[in-house]
């Protein structure tokens, strides 16, 4: 896997409501320049509301001079600065939208006063608010513009707004006008954050960046597994080099080691595995097996009692095998999960997935019942069937949902991961497997009729 170069990586150093990761000169300098092993852009956010900053020890601070400081000495160091209004106290109202404005553009002097390279007039906006009508799919456009040209004195350079991934279509409609540049945020399961980034880059070229990526889960979320967490960030990172499009990693540091933060919060200030990637000291390494996106009208890759519908191999509720074969024995099978319907409210239906598919008494499955809320896993093994895990979780029929199963190693020692909606489901080694070594991929229901959609198949990742 790639990663951006280093004149399309950003980093987003130090957000409006961070007060508590209170830095000293010292350490603010020594921030930098550890950021300056990855890039040379950092992006700063600043509340046009939020006056003092109280921090843990109970003294104050001008919030405006903290974030300005922080500015002067990153050019000192001679970085490229964005620097960005961002009110996330205060749900903006109508009314209050004219002081919103008179804050922002006298920030955009102090910006400029301190040697800014671009500044965005908002971030997020499209949230922050209390639902008026000046905020909806058109108006708010409208006030965003009118926003940038009034900051144009105060602020001649680069302007810009910062928004999320789903408002992309309304700016598509309304276009840039005076903005430089626009900046989406963009923290999604793996399906949905391809289609997204596939649009913004489609539709906005050069002029929109991904201005904060991240997983959709905290490292926590995920267990405290650092590998799990580095290979989702390396998956975006990578997918965002091959789009040619530049992206601004949230975050260098938050309260908690394991949240956002690239970098622990807490002394020794150890950073995390994913430091080493993007300082390019490790690289991570795969080859495809398998990729099947349908989209030929065939079921490519798979054979069985399934068939090609609009681009996603689908198999009714009570099909035999639809799979396809996999010439390694470990190996990652993700893709897109799609239950449609069934015919009963029986909670046991499921949609199911299966892999290290030997023969129709011998395979591991996953069972997805909506009817159930529920994600079950299972070896079959001699005709005889043993539960592994079951979860509970919200599920419904019509929904896509992202899936990965890493299975590797054999016998007692078979090591299965299971990820849905980036989420680790199940983390497990089977000391009952005898024989299931390897074997295919696909689906064979039980009672849902269901769909599976950019299907692929690789070898375990290697450093």
């Amino acid at each position: 896997m790639t990663i951006p170069t280093a004149n399309d990586i950003g980093m987003d150093y130090y957000h409006e409501s961070m007060d508590y990761l209170w830095r000293t000169n010292q350490q603010i300098d020594s921030d930098l320049s550890q950021i300056r092993q990855v890039t040379h852009k950092i992006k700063v956010y600043h509340n046009p509301f939020v006056h003092t900053y109280i921090r843990a020890d109970k003294t104050h601070s001008n919030a405006l001079e903290v974030v300005k400081n922080i500015v002067r000495r990153a050019k000192a160091q001679h970085m490229y600065v964005v620097w960005t209004e961002n009110d996330d106290t205060l749900p903006l109202t109508d009314a209050l939208w004219p002081d919103y404005v008179r804050n922002v553009i006298a920030d955009a002097a102090q910006a400029r006063s301190v040697g800014a390279d671009e500044f965005l007039v908002g971030n997020e906006i499209s949230n922050h608010n209390n639902g008026d009508r000046g905020y909806n799919n058109l108006s708010l456009p409208a006030r965003i513009k009118q926003l940038v040209t009034a900051c144009a004195a105060n602020f001649p350079g680069a302007k810009g707004y910062e928004d999320g991934w789903y408002t992309s279509d309304s700016w598509h409609t309304a276009k840039l006008g005076p903005l430089h540049k626009i900046y989406f945020t963009l923290y999604e399961p793996w399906h949905t954050f391809k289609n997204a980034l596939d649009q913004i880059v489609t539709t906005f070229g050069n002029s929109a960046e991904i201005g904060e990526i991240s997983t959709m889960t905290t490292l926590h979320d995920l267990h405290d597994d650092e590998q799990a967490w580095t290979r989702d960030l390396m998956r975006r990172y990578n997918y965002a080099a091959h789009k040619h499009v530049s992206i601004w990693l949230f975050t260098f540091r938050e309260i908690q080691d394991n949240s956002f933060g690239l970098i622990q919060s807490s002394s020794p200030f150890q950073t995390h595995d994913i430091w080493k990637y993007l300082t390019r000291h490790k690289t991570l390494t795969y080859y495809a097996l398998l990729s099947n996106d349908f989209k030929n009208g065939t079921t490519q890759s798979f054979t069985g009692d399934g068939y090609n519908y609009h681009n996603r191999l689908r198999a009714h509720e009570f099909n035999a095998q639809v799979i396809a074969q996999v010439p390694i024995a470990d190996y990652v099978f993700r893709g897109i999960a799609h239950p449609v319907s069934t015919s009963s409210s029986l909670k046991w239906r499921a949609m199911r997935l299966v892999f290290r598919y030997l023969d129709t008494n011998n395979y591991y499955f996953v069972n997805i019942e909506p009817n159930n809320n529920s994600i079950q896993l299972f070896r079959r093994q001699n005709g005889q069937e043993t539960s592994l895990g079951d979860i509970s979780t919200p599920l419904r029929f019509g929904i896509d949902y992202d899936f990965e199963i890493r299975v590797h190693s054999s016998g007692t020692q078979t090591s299965i991961q299971i990820f849905w909606d980036t989420v680790r489901i199940f983390n497990l080694t089977d000391p009952g497997n005898t024989t299931l070594s390897h074997g295919a991929i696909g689906m064979k229901n039980n009672g849902v009729t269901g769909e599976l959609a950019d299907i692929h198949v690789t070898s375990i990742e290697q450093q």
